[in-house]
């Protein structure tokens, strides 16, 4: 039988939060591409900031830290999130020159780490095909700080 030496010292919590309004520091913000659907579709560009915040433990209401993905297309009808990401960090007038002269204005990622904004959370549930669904964070918006 092997011996194994486990260390989840830094595990993350991803029990969900109780519903509402939190400051976040915005620790990271990567680039990807969405998946494909079926039948077409989906590699669309994305931004993908990673939000660090404390929020109340939905089953228990204890507060914790949490870390917290946001999924925000940056193209076509579904970029209304990064346009109000950018406005809600002070970037207004970046966010109307890319809206101005689409697809023609250079983002570096890294203007958004060290950003602070208040984000929406609700309950989401999360399905995966052949496990349990399961309830998560879902980050519905932002508001500025």
């Amino acid at each position: 039988m092997p011996i194994i030496m486990p260390d989840t010292s830094e595990m993350e919590d991803l029990a969900p939060s109780q519903p509402g309004t939190y400051a976040a520091d915005i620790t990271k913000a990567d680039s990807q591409l969405s998946k494909a659907k079926e039948g077409g579709g989906g590699n669309k560009p994305m931004v993908v900031p990673l939000f660090k915040f404390k929020a109340p433990r939905l089953s228990d209401k204890e507060v914790r830290g949490v870390s917290r993905r946001s999924f925000l297309s940056i193209t076509g009808p579904g970029s209304f999130g990064f346009d109000q990401l950018l406005r809600c960090v002070g970037e207004s007038a970046l966010a109307d020159k890319i809206k101005a002269d689409p697809g023609r204005v250079p983002f570096d990622t890294d203007l958004l780490v060290g950003k602070r904004v208040n984000i929406l959370v609700s309950t989401g549930v999360y399905k995966q095909p052949g496990q349990a669904d399961r309830l998560t964070d879902q980050i519905d918006g932002f508001l500025p700080v």
